[in-house]
């Protein structure tokens, strides 16, 4: 899965995924790989809804709608989608990925979705990333955070937007290529993906909604207290 911090979207199917995976409905190898969606944007010369003046209202009334069927918090952290950015976090993923593996990576993007749109912690301030810390243990979230400003991981983030649209066709996120049994495989793109990605997987892969079980959403007050320890 492609995905940014700063995609709802993202934060919405990360959260799925995880329970179909948990549960053991999906057995499942699922990767995530971190990419600057504004990279994507500005490569691709697309434009998201949320700075289109028509579907503006919309686009934020469903992602709420959305947000209480699936039970995830995407409240928008002040100023964002259009005063914000992520690359920073990006670049952090990034290296935590490289440096931990996928693993250890779905984790803290776990951790780093909850504090971005349930703790509305400032993501620029230091004390952001202190939710790593039960993963990382400050010392290596420390160095980590060095190696992310480093030259060479800041144009591996540029590769990385590049290689996503080449090799994938990337234009917003979540995207997926989906790779089957047979080695077949499809790309798919956004939350609403998920019961034509199921179909495409096989019968093995049942899609039952946001819930593995089938089971409606949990009251928001509830939201996130199972963030990815």
């Amino acid at each position: 899965m492609y995905f940014d911090i700063s995609s709802p979207w993202s934060n919405i199917i990360y959260h799925v995924l995880q329970r179909y995976e948990d549960s053991g409905t999906w057995d499942m190898e699922w990767e995530l790989v971190p990419i600057f969606l504004g990279g994507i944007m500005v490569a691709t010369k697309n434009t998201p809804p949320s700075a289109l003046q028509a579907p503006l209202y919309y686009v934020k009334w469903d992602t709420e709608r959305v947000a209480k069927q699936v039970g995830v918090d995407t409240r928008s952290p002040p100023g964002h989608p259009l005063n914000t950015t992520s690359l920073n976090q990006i670049r952090l993923l990034r290296v935590i990925k490289s440096e931990e593996g996928n693993e250890v990576l779905k984790k803290c993007v776990g951790l780093v979705f909850h504090e971005f749109y349930a703790i509305q912690t400032l993501y620029t301030s230091p004390e952001f990333w202190d939710c790593l810390v039960p993963v990382l243990g400050r010392e290596k979230l420390n160095r980590y955070l060095k190696l992310a400003q480093s030259d060479e991981n800041k144009e591996g983030v540029k590769a990385d937007v590049l290689k996503a649209i080449k090799e994938a066709g990337m234009y917003g996120a979540p995207w997926f290529l989906a790779t089957r049994a047979d080695g077949r495989q499809e790309r798919y793109f956004g939350y609403d993906c998920l019961e034509r990605m199921a179909w495409f997987l096989g019968p093995e892969y049942p899609y039952r909604g946001p819930y593995p079980s089938g089971d409606n959403a949990r009251p928001l007050n509830q939201l996130n207290r199972d963030a990815r320890l």
